[in-house]
């Protein structure tokens, strides 16, 4: 099975799947961003509190995320209104087409974007790897500026 995330993919313990975000940050056991920012509120903006990603970069970041001796607490807004203590044991940069495998704690499900989507049994492999063909990206600012400056937006 092959499934794709734009921002961030984590791996959480456990078996749950549905529509509820992650907000347990003490279950995530790895994360995969391809953004990060200190400005950013979800759970790319743990990677973001300890490096910045734009979308114009052409690599990504995982972190492990679980707790073994020793770590280091990040603090990071993961929701509206939630900043948590995130401990972690290290960041490394992904290079595109580079295979980094899943943790193989199991039960396991796969976030995409905060959503839990797959869960991985004792049986299954994982890996994730980034992909520098994504989708076109808009620059909306610099649309917008040039709609305004060619009067796109007056009627006579």
């Amino acid at each position: 099975m092959i499934d794709s995330a734009l921002v961030d993919m984590a791996a959480t313990q456990g078996s749950v799947v549905g529509s509820k975000a992650v907000w347990e940050p003490d279950n995530i056991c790895q994360l995969f961003v391809t953004q990060a920012s200190p400005t950013n509120i979800g759970l790319s903006a743990v990677a973001g509190m300890l490096c910045s990603i734009t979308v114009h970069d052409s690599f990504g970041a995982a972190l492990e995320l679980y707790p073994k001796e020793p770590y280091q607490l990040v603090k990071a807004a993961i929701g509206p209104e939630l900043v948590s203590n995130i401990p972690f044991e290290d960041i490394t940069y992904l290079d595109p087409g580079v295979r980094c495998p899943i943790a193989e704690i199991r039960p396991l499900v796969l976030n995409l974007e905060g959503e839990r989507e797959t869960v991985l049994h004792t049986e299954d492999n994982a890996a994730v790897y980034l992909n520098e063909y994504g989708p076109l990206i808009v620059n909306v600012e610099q649309v917008m500026e040039q709609a305004v400056s060619n009067g796109f937006f007056i009627r006579k």
